[in-house]
């Protein structure tokens, strides 16, 4: 088992990414003279973090069962950015013959990152994601969950995750009191701080947020197993506290037994999409596309008239 901590890389290990769009897409845009409509991943753009899905899913045939979407699937963008995403299709991926430009830079970034792990060795990645409640509860959530399988005498649980999730040993996450530790195959790990190069003048710069890795989900159903042993939990200030000091005690049902209500409140959970990001509120309905009637019309008028 290898932390992601204890991996050494050089500036031999970096990629540079020749396709424009991806490269702002995915990093911070240091040295690109590109300038889109919408953020990126760093910035946790919605309608980038929707548009690098699916792209990832089309590259390396990531498939999910109906119902079964991440956030970015979940909800269209609103307001300006769901126009800025319709003008960056319109602009950077008009012809059947541009996405496949851009899937295939996002391979050849996967295939890269694969090399580098080849190269070292590597078989398994231990990541670590640390959390805080937000407006979310979802610290709360992850304790409760772990604590509800303890009840049942379970080793994992499954956890609902988009498609795409960062995962980070930054020191800055460090005080959040909740972190979930998950050893990954390195197969799934798509790409990371140090595999990818800045078209910055400084060449040690972070193209992407410093120490994250980005890995896929391949699971039809969304779901991560979790170990209940993986879930640590530490003191932490008033304001990044979860919600509950034994998180879990608080979704007992009145008349059931301790065992009933672990498992009801375990079914809940796996069927609840994850949120966008830690501390954000979590979408917790159909996963079914919602777009305003004004927004369908608009839609419609481009398909139509780009025919």
């Amino acid at each position: 088992m290898q932390n992601s901590a204890d991996l050494k890389f050089t500036l031999e290990d970096r990629i540079d990414i020749n396709h424009p769009l991806i490269y702002r897409l995915i990093t911070y845009g240091d040295g690109s003279d590109l300038k889109l409509p919408i953020g990126n991943w760093n910035s946790w753009s919605f309608g980038a973090r929707g548009i690098l899905t699916w792209l990832v899913m089309e590259a390396l045939n990531v498939r999910r069962y109906p119902w079964h979407p991440d956030a970015c699937q979940a909800h269209a963008p609103q307001g300006l950015e769901l126009e800025g995403v319709f003008r960056l299709f319109e602009e950077h991926l008009p012809t059947p013959e541009t996405v496949q430009d851009a899937l295939d830079e996002i391979l050849r970034i996967y295939e890269h990152t694969q090399s580098v792990f080849a190269k070292q060795g590597r078989r398994t990645l231990t990541l670590h994601r640390s959390l805080h409640d937000g407006s979310a509860g979802y610290a709360t959530q992850i304790l409760s969950m772990a604590e509800a399988s303890k009840e049942l005498q379970l080793d994992h649980f499954e956890l609902p995750t988009n498609v795409l999730s960062s995962w980070s040993e930054a020191p800055r996450y460090s005080h959040y009191p909740v972190t979930i530790r998950v050893e990954y195959p390195v197969e799934d790990v798509l790409w990371g701080s140090d595999v990818i190069a800045s078209k910055s003048w400084q060449p040690m710069k972070s193209a992407v947020e410093s120490e994250e890795w980005v890995v896929v989900n391949r699971s039809l159903d969304g779901r991560l197993s979790i170990p209940v042993t993986g879930v640590v939990s530490r003191p932490a200030p008033e304001s990044w506290a979860p919600m509950h000091k034994h998180p879990y005690r608080s979704h007992q049902i009145r008349g059931a037994t301790s065992q009933e209500s672990a498992r009801k409140y375990l079914d809940q959970q796996r069927r609840t999409l994850a949120p966008l990001k830690g501390n954000s509120v979590p979408f917790r309905h159909s996963g079914l596309l919602s777009l305003s009637w004004r927004d369908r019309l608009k839609l419609a008028i481009r398909v139509l008239t780009s025919r």
